[in-house]
């Protein structure tokens, strides 16, 4: 459930709704004040509170597949990335193209590189388990690797339709669950 309600914050499911109820309400409102004087029907009053209403989860809908960015509305996910895996249910997290984290190198200790891994874990949990499970390989930490790899696919993070070709991910192909979490995804041939 948690992960849900996670979802729905990172898409502005919660937003919409919010700006939705805000706007019909405002619509209903005025239809109701100025459309007697207007001699309108009452019919028409009650079209417009159908109306809102029915448009809510067509709104909800759109607002989950879709984010308002500076230059217009974007998909969240290509349809391709989903289909390629098999994955049909929406993803978890939005689609990053070519995404890579650039930190500086203040201390290069382990114990420090330890605290800045755990506190990406604790922090970005739900929505990066992809890039994640790619640090925990390049560290050479296997089973924590293939732990957030099968975070990433329940989540249905795009980032696993990159994951037969990610350079980050080569020091965990030799191992027997790497084959397995692939043919999970049924990628094709």
């Amino acid at each position: 459930m948690r992960i849900l309600v996670d979802q729905l914050k990172q898409r502005g499911v919660f937003r919409a709704a919010a700006y939705y109820a805000a706007g019909a309400w405002l619509v209903v409102q005025v239809a109701t004040a100025v459309f007697p004087f207007l001699e309108f029907p009452n019919w028409s009053v009650r079209l417009i509170i159908v109306s809102a209403t029915a448009g809510f989860p067509v709104a909800m809908l759109v607002s989950w597949f879709y984010r308002w960015t500076p230059s217009g509305l974007r998909r969240e996910i290509e349809p391709s990335d989903r289909a390629s895996v098999g994955l049909n249910a929406a993803p978890a997290a939005p689609a990053r193209e070519n995404a890579i984290a650039v930190l500086p190198f203040a201390d290069l200790s382990p114990r420090e590189s330890q605290a800045a891994l755990g506190e990406l874990e604790s922090k970005h949990a739900v929505g990066f388990s992809y890039q994640i499970a790619q640090a925990h390989a390049w560290r050479g930490e296997r089973d924590a690797g293939f732990e957030w790899l099968g975070r990433a696919y329940a989540q249905r993070d795009a980032g696993v339709t990159r994951m037969r070709g990610d350079p980050m991910l080569a020091p965990l192909r030799d191992d027997p669950r790497y084959d397995a979490l692939v043919r999970k995804l049924n990628f094709p041939d």
